[in-house]
């Protein structure tokens, strides 16, 4: 019997989300309901590769009739995810015993690449697939054939 052990970006990363919306209703003057939203209308097409990053943030910033930097914004969103702590090392433990790994992801592909070069540790997962390479949103992705 073939083990792969997975993991979701959500085990992997510590998502901070009050202080992301504490900085985004700082710069669009919005309530952090209105700013969730306006983006969440957005979200299946960016992680489905439908649209790019800079088309989600400006279609969030449409819905809410606000003008901002879309580079501020997705460096804000980027500096909310954190490793959590001793995931690298677990992660290394686990292929130096030969466990095969593999990493779903729902994210757009600007921000799976850049979590792809910021974090060494995620180079460690041999497969990895992500809803922007799918297509689909998360829970299409989910629906992988174990003998691909």
């Amino acid at each position: 019997m073939a083990v792969v052990l997975v993991f979701d970006n959500g085990a992997l990363l510590t998502e901070d989300r009050s202080a992301f919306y504490r900085r985004f209703t700082d710069i669009l003057r919005a309530s952090a309901p209105d700013i969730e939203t306006a983006f969440e209308a957005g979200w299946p097409d960016f992680v489905s590769g439908h649209a790019t990053e800079a088309a989600y943030w400006e279609r969030g910033l449409a819905a809410l009739e606000r003008d901002a930097n879309l580079d501020q914004l997705g460096d804000i969103a980027r500096a909310a995810f954190q490793p959590l702590p001793g995931m690298g090392e677990l992660l290394e433990a686990l292929r130096a015993r030969k466990i095969p790994l593999a990493r779903l992801a729902n994210q757009g592909k600007e921000f799976d690449m850049y979590m792809r070069i910021k974090y060494d540790f995620i180079q460690i997962f041999r497969t990895m697939v992500s809803s922007w390479q799918a297509g689909a949103p998360i829970r299409e992705v989910y629906l992988v054939n174990p003998s691909e």
